[in-house]
Formats: C-alpha cells, structure tokens, sequence
C-alpha cells in the first residue's frame, strides 16, 4: 500500500516536470552580474576559475566542428555566468522537452577563422553550440 502511494506521488511528479516542459514561452535568461572592470585593466576575456573546465570542452567541441588538429588557433572572445531559465540553455531544439528549472552555466563566445561561435553551458559537462542567425 506504502508502496504505491510513493509510486504515484512519483509519476505526478514526472508528469508536472515533462508537463511544465510544453509550456510555450520561454523567460529569457539571466546573465549574473559580474564585476566592473577597473581602469588599467586589459580589453581581453578573462575566464574565471570555476569557467576554466566548460571553456575547455567548448574550445574542444568548436576544434571537432571545424575539423581543427589544435585548439590554439580559437581564442575566447568573452565569458559570461548565466542562470538559463531551462535545461536547453537558452538554444532549445523543436520537439525536445526540457525541464524548466534554472540552470546556472556560462555563454562562452569563441572566435576561429574570422567567425564568431557562441557557447551555451550548463555547470557541469554540456555544451552546445547555440546558433543564433
């Protein structure tokens, strides 16, 4: 009995979060502010600590799309935290659901061959390559 209370508890829960998926409508993400930079300081980006990794595997997926041997001809343009409103990071694909919970991560901009290539993260070890045309 026990049992079956906790396993329809469950299955409400899982069809609230697939539920709250199909809402259209998106919020927009929230970039977090990041401190002023002060006079003398180097127009160039600067990757926090905590960025180095998801910078790293953005660096390495652009070097896999353009078919790159090193990742030494990319440069990081820019790094931002942000807070995206759901688990797409702000680059949702049509017929995917994602849960709409806030999903701290970074916007990575990378440059390579003249071009501009931006980067959505989450925390941990995804990246996307968000193409924003």
């Amino acid at each position: 009995m026990r049992r079956n209370l906790i396993l329809g508890v469950l299955a409400l829960l899982s069809v609230a979060v697939l539920g709250a998926g199909c809402q259209p409508g998106l919020p927009n993400p929230t970039p977090i502010p990041t401190p002023a930079p002060t006079p003398g300081d180097k127009p160039s980006a600067v990757v926090p600590a905590e960025a180095q990794d998801a910078v790293a595997l953005a660096r390495a997926d652009l070097a896999r799309h353009l078919g790159l041997v090193t990742e030494t001809a990319i440069a990081v343009t820019s790094v931002e935290a942000m807070d995206w409103p759901s688990t797409a990071l702000g680059c949702p694909q049509p017929g995917v659901v994602y849960a709409q919970i806030i999903t701290p991560g970074y916007q990575i901009v990378l440059a390579a061959r003249g071009d501009q290539f931006t980067y959505h993260t989450d925390s941990g070890a995804t990246v996307v390559l968000c193409e924003t045309k």
